[in-house]
């Protein structure tokens, strides 16, 4: 039994041994197949006019607030980190659960004193991602708004 991957793999290498139409249709639902792979999460996406370091602050506790219990706060072991010289490496990715779903936030230095964070939710079946990654967004958005940060 092949993986939907698998099948896609497969059609797209013998598109090129294929007539035209019928390469036409492979290419067509390999587009379909990944535009899908795509949607199966809810993102948010905002700039906040703030340093990286005081935006990394505020979106680990903004998380720490509103992760599940049981389910730490981690950042990948693959993640790109940033070198900052006066406070060392800041990670820009992190991952936990909110209301039973994986939320992955992502904080990439924008401009000087502006950053850009994407919340990323993946699907579940009530179907109210969207929901979540704008509590996560809100929070952390109003936690980087705070005075002496």
């Amino acid at each position: 039994m092949l993986t939907n991957i698998q099948a896609l793999l497969l059609s797209l290498a013998l598109a090129p041994l294929a007539t035209g139409c019928v390469a036409a249709a492979a290419g067509a639902g390999a587009a379909g197949y990944l535009a899908y792979r795509e949607s199966d999460s809810q993102l948010a996406e905002e700039y906040i006019d703030q340093d990286h370091a005081e935006v990394v602050a505020a979106v680990v506790e903004s998380l720490d607030i509103l992760h599940d219990v049981g389910s730490p706060v981690t950042t990948p072991k693959s993640d790109t980190a940033i070198m900052d010289a006066s406070t060392g490496v800041r990670p820009r990715s992190f991952t936990t659960k909110i209301d039973g779903t994986d939320v992955t936030v992502r904080v990439e230095a924008f401009d000087l004193g502006r950053t850009l964070v994407k919340v990323d939710v993946q699907m579940r079946l009530t179907g109210d991602q969207q929901r979540v990654a704008r509590l996560v967004m809100d929070e952390i958005v109003k936690r980087a708004d705070q005075p002496g940060r």
